[in-house]
């Protein structure tokens, strides 16, 4: 029997402080002694190997990926075992081919740590910059700006190749000359990957509260639109791939773990909070970190054909053929799809060819807009049905 390959996230939820614009499950100045990463690990362990039992019985996994929080908060000897151990239970995989990233942020890092995240198995870096200015740092509640000399000769001597930064764009008091700078950073010291995100203010979160009491001001959505078109006319002219909605990078050093979200494909979460996708149903861990480490609880959510299949595909600019679609849907789903993207096509958002199609930049700016409108007029339809 062919396995099936799966990507594994692995959730560490713990920072030394929460930015103010954070809606990810995490927790702040929780207690990181060597005996809890160790009993955190425990907990992971036992919940990796309780889902590939139940739910992901034949799986290879094609990526590893840890996100947070913070993961850099944690030791390399937590990776080392982490690690050692994911190998004893996919014994079919070849970790020496597979993308194994992990995020960090730039003051839990030092050059031993790299060196050692290498070591232990870690073969692509996230970090999150975010800004190099000190002004926007505060005013996202980001704890200090990094020593960007050390840090770079850290990467350069670790001989870390993939590594990719996170910036963000689009504060109130931020320019495009502001914006330029920090890319122009990036670029200069050949980073393979940029992820440019346009802040966002997400419910309950501190900022939203900061700018409810006019503390703060209220970002522009008509100078952040602007302001993507700018950057990925910029990156495409210094030879960045935009491969997807926020993300940039250097021939073949796309995030191959993410993309497989995009992708409709099958991933295992791991950690408080979690998602799994196996190809059929979600698998969402409890958001209590106490109660994971004693017994994870998790609920099973049926997966949606729509809205989840169109997430990915009007995020990422790859080939997509009608075949795929054509074998998923119901034929009445699928007459509704082809009218909806030629729809799209008229207005410069899809390239439609023979056997597919694929988005167009002026597309990625309106990713949201056919998410909505794809999964309404199919869900109306369905409604139709069983009326």
């Amino acid at each position: 029997m062919n396995s099936q390959k799966s990507g594994l996230y692995v959730h560490i939820p713990f920072c030394e402080k929460k930015c103010n614009y954070c809606d990810f499950y995490s927790i702040e100045k929780y207690e990181l002694s060597k005996n809890f990463q160790q009993t955190y690990l425990n907990a992971l362990i036992q919940d990796l190997k309780e889902k590939k039992e139940k739910y992901f019985i034949n799986t290879e996994l094609s990526s590893i990926f840890f996100g947070g929080g913070t993961p850099s908060i944690f030791d390399p000897d937590f990776y080392f075992k982490f690690l050692y151990e994911i190998k004893n239970i996919f014994t079919n995989t070849n970790f020496n081919n597979i993308e194994i990233s992990m995020e960090a942020n730039p003051e839990s890092l030092c050059e031993r740590k790299i060196n050692e995240y290498k070591r232990a198995g870690i073969n692509r870096l996230n970090i999150g910059i975010q800004s190099r200015k000190k002004e926007f740092l505060n005013y996202l509640g980001r704890k200090s700006t990094i020593d960007e000399v050390d840090l770079l000769k850290a990467l350069h001597q670790s001989e870390f190749e993939n590594y990719g930064i996170d910036l963000i764009y689009s504060l109130p008091m931020q320019n495009w000359n502001d914006i330029k700078q920090d890319i122009d950073w990036a670029i200069d010291n050949n980073v393979k990957h940029i992820s440019l995100y346009s802040l966002t203010i997400e419910k309950k979160t501190k900022l939203e509260k900061e700018i409810f009491l006019k503390k703060k001001k209220k970002p522009s959505e008509k100078r952040s639109f602007i302001y993507q078109k700018i950057i990925t006319e910029y990156l495409k002219k210094n030879s960045y791939n935009h491969y997807e909605v926020s993300n940039f990078a250097k021939n073949k050093f796309e995030c191959e773990h993410n993309l497989n979200y995009w992708r409709y494909r099958p991933y295992i979460g791991l950690g408080a909070s979690a998602h799994s996708f196996n190809g059929k149903v979600r698998i969402i861990n409890t958001t209590n970190i106490k109660n994971y480490i004693k017994q994870n609880k998790y609920k099973l959510v049926s997966s949606q054909l729509n809205p989840d299949l169109f997430i990915g595909i009007f995020r990422i600019t790859e080939f997509q053929p009608l075949s795929k679609f054509k074998k998923i849907m119901k034929f009445h789903e699928f007459l509704l799809f082809q009218k909806k993207i030629i729809e799209f096509a008229n207005k410069n958002w899809i390239n439609i060819k023979k056997t597919g199609f694929n988005i167009t930049e002026n597309g990625l700016l309106q990713s949201d807009t056919m998410l909505i409108e794809m999964s309404n007029i199919l869900s109306r339809e369905d409604e139709k049905l069983f009326a």
